[in-house]
């Protein structure tokens, strides 16, 4: 349409801003790929225009936790983010865990050439620094260690990264004494980027690892994230409200402290993590070739497998050796070597280093978490190649949907209203980001319409792999990537450096 006031207009939908204010009913004009209004459009044209009526219009979601940079390197075809994009999901941070790749400008650079299907931020990984300056010593580092650390760091963040991940439950991480963190987030907070953390224990220490985000905060000055918050195995459950209370009292003490969670009561990582104690996490494989050295172990691997909820709940996801195993409980893997529990997990740690999904979360904590204010969603997963097979967790494909439509939509656990600023406004303030998250004039056109009575997430635990449906269109940067529950694939997405800025 020659002359047209806009590219785009969505008429008449019920909007939810990311403010996690009332909906309300409004149009949306987009021009150049950004907001140009929100309210009445009358009288206006547009080269395309969409009938909301009946529909929600929302902000696209922002999914501060995941490991998509790991699809991205390997599989050229996973940048199309098919199952991120059919939850709603147009923003991704990757980099967590303290396994963020260093170079962050030539990781951004690749994806600005190859294209993306959605907007990038990319964290710089603790772990990656320390390892590249200490390898894998278990020790503080000296001063000349520390201020080549914090050098890495610093050409990191100038590189556009949006922050530091730690993952101190791994290693090299779970090496780090809180100083060394204290430290190493003063450069992020003379820029106001994001300290983001998987604390060091999620069971009987959990009090503890918060704490010490909360410490780390405090001392330094940054903005810092607990990732993936949640109560694993029995010594935790039921502490959701004390931990919060924690973070409640840090927010009002001036702490600038957030989390995410993703909306199941599994986790998922390698087996080793899991039910390896430190001292033999490195070495693990060596250690159990040597049959006194694994008789000593084998009380602290018994005590770990009991803290994620036993054999029966540890799914094997994959098996590098043996895909027969996939998709089955360790304890029915045991049943088929003829085994104990304990012996069969001995024989998949040294033989075959699996990832393993864990039923170790109770209901009520994920609850209570997910109506907090400052908790934000984040799968935890990855964007997925279309043509990928087997078990994975079902995150990566219904986290957004799930969210919006079990717990808020069906079980009213929290609002619709809230559940969508969890998933966009939240993480766009946690982010430091200013034009995207909300749909307000001026913002990046990244925008869901959905049908809220339709939507539903359909990936299971035994069948991961099926996208969430009842999503109209899904915009990103203003072009529509998402078209009645298909992907367009057009590969919208920017590579943004911290604070949000295009490459």
């Amino acid at each position: 349409m020659e002359n047209a006031d806009y590219d785009l207009i969505i008429r008449g939908g019920t909007l939810y801003d990311g403010t996690g204010g009332a909906p309300r009913r409004a149009d949306v004009a987009v021009a150049g790929g950004r907001i140009a209004l929100v309210g009445r459009a009358r009288g206006a044209t547009a080269e395309q225009e969409f009938d909301a009526a009946g529909l929600c219009v929302t902000p696209g979601f922002i999914d501060l936790h995941t490991h998509s940079d790991r699809a991205f390197s390997e599989h050229e075809s996973a940048r199309d983010a098919v199952n991120v994009l059919r939850q709603g999901c147009t923003t991704v941070v990757t980099g967590n865990c303290g396994g963020g790749r260093l170079d962050v400008a030539d990781f951004l650079s690749d994806l600005a050439q190859t294209g993306v299907g959605v907007n990038t931020l990319h964290l710089a990984g603790h772990g990656a620094i320390r390892r590249a300056v200490m390898e894998m010593e278990d020790r503080p580092p000296t001063d000349a260690e520390l201020d080549a650390m914090t050098g890495m760091l610093e050409e990191a963040l100038e590189q556009g990264a949006a922050g530091m991940s730690t993952g101190l439950l791994y290693l090299p991480g779970a090496y780090t004494e809180t100083g060394e963190l204290v430290h190493l987030s003063r450069p992020l907070a003379e820029r106001d980027r994001l300290y983001a953390s998987h604390i060091r224990n999620e069971n009987e220490r959990v009090r503890d690892s918060i704490e010490e985000v909360i410490r780390i905060g405090r001392e330094s000055g940054a903005r810092v994230h607990i990732s993936h918050i949640k109560c694993v195995g029995e010594t935790a459950w039921g502490r959701a409200p004390e931990l919060c209370g924690l973070i409640e009292a840090a927010r009002a003490d001036g702490v600038r402290v957030t989390a995410d969670q993703y909306p199941y009561r599994a986790s998922a990582t390698r087996l080793n993590a899991m039910v390896t104690p430190l001292e033999a996490r490195h070495n693990i494989q060596e250690i159990l070739k040597d049959p006194e050295a694994a008789r000593r172990l084998m009380p602290g691997i018994a005590g770990l497998m009991r803290h994620r909820g036993g054999p029966e709940n540890l799914l094997l996801t994959t098996v590098d050796g043996r895909p027969e195993w996939e998709g089955k409980r360790l304890s029915e893997v045991a049943d088929l070597l003829g085994v104990s529990p304990l012996e069969a997990c001995a024989r998949l740690l040294r033989e075959h280093s699996p990832r393993v999904i864990s039923f170790s979360m109770r209901e009520d904590d994920v609850r209570f978490f997910m109506a907090r204010p400052y908790v934000a969603t984040g799968s935890d997963g990855s964007a997925r190649r279309q043509d990928a097979e087997g078990f994975v967790h079902p995150r990566s494909y219904g986290t957004f949907a799930r969210k919006l439509a079990r717990y808020a939509r069906d079980e009213a656990v929290l609002s619709v209203e809230q559940a969508v600023r969890a998933g966009s406004g939240l993480p766009a303030d946690t982010l430091g980001l200013t034009d995207r998250g909300y749909v307000r004039e001026g913002c990046a056109a990244d925008l869901v319409v959905m049908d809220l009575d339709a939507l539903g997430d359909h990936a299971t635990f035994e069948a991961p792999r099926q996208c969430a449906t009842g999503l109209r269109r899904v915009y990103v940067n203003g072009r529509a990537a998402v078209v009645d529950d298909k992907a367009t694939g057009v590969r919208a997405g920017l590579p943004l450096r911290g604070g949000g800025r295009p490459l």
